[in-house]
């Protein structure tokens, strides 16, 4: 017979308010800290969710470039511009020089990820740890913060690193997608709600936050709703139950 799984003591996700620039710093005191105070077990995993990004840097003359780079572009052979390609070196069309290089950045700055089994002893460690500002989904007070599903916390993972067999949809990449399922199906969500209103998110990864609609689905029960988030506007799905008007 198969074990009935207690949610209340699987690990869930939740989000972390830090100081922006410090995550790796935070995330490794806070390691710390937990295993100091003993509730190591209580804590599967504590990430930040990093991308590769191209940087770019000009050089407006060929004299600007390093000595070993000019040979090479003077060489013209095929060994030489090879060199060149592996370094990340171009000449472009208006006569200047770019090398770009990648670097790894914070998806989502200012936030981290920890996987945890909730517990308030746990909770005062975590939120008392330098450069931690509070739990995302919390009202404060030392009330209970919210976590969020696996789901969700793929779909913002997705093509990070370490994430890279996760969909833009939260789903690992060769198996069958409950989305299309939910895309077959006949049923039908009625609701009262109308693209151009504003709305307030009560449940779910996005709880707490006021948005504009964009888009009813009523095929699969979901809201594409406009809201501010890490300093942007990101267009976010929500389900019909889990928005009220905002008024």
């Amino acid at each position: 017979m198969a074990k009935k799984i207690d949610w209340k003591l699987e690990p869930r996700w939740y989000i972390l308010n830090v100081i922006g620039g410090k995550e790796k710093a935070i995330i490794k005191e806070l390691k710390e800290r937990v295993k100091n105070h003993d509730y190591s077990d209580l804590v599967a995993e504590v990430v930040e969710l990093e991308v590769n990004k191209k940087n770019e840097k000009k050089f407006y003359s060929f004299d600007e470039l390093p000595v070993k780079i000019q040979n090479l572009f003077n060489d013209h052979t095929e060994a030489a511009n090879k060199q060149l390609q592996e370094a990340g070196y171009v000449k472009n069309k208006d006569g200047s020089y770019s090398r770009f290089s990648k670097v790894v950045g914070n998806k989502t700055p200012g936030y981290i990820y920890i996987k945890m089994v909730y517990d308030q002893n746990l909770w005062y460690i975590i939120r008392n740890t330098s450069g931690v500002l509070g739990f995302l989904g919390s009202s404060g007070k030392g009330a209970k913060p919210n976590p969020i599903s696996d789901s969700e916390f793929n779909k913002t993972a997705a093509g990070t690193i370490g994430y890279e067999n996760l969909t833009k949809d939260g789903e690992v990449e060769g198996q069958e997608s409950k989305k299309v399922e939910e895309e077959q199906s006949s049923q039908v969500y009625d609701t009262d709600l109308q693209v151009g209103q504003t709305v307030r998110v009560i449940n779910g990864m996005w709880k707490g936050e006021s948005g504009v609609i964009k888009l009813l689905d009523s095929a699969k029960g979901l809201a594409k709703v406009e809201i501010h988030l890490f300093g942007r506007v990101q267009t976010v799905d929500a389900k019909y139950d889990d928005l009220i008007l905002d008024v």
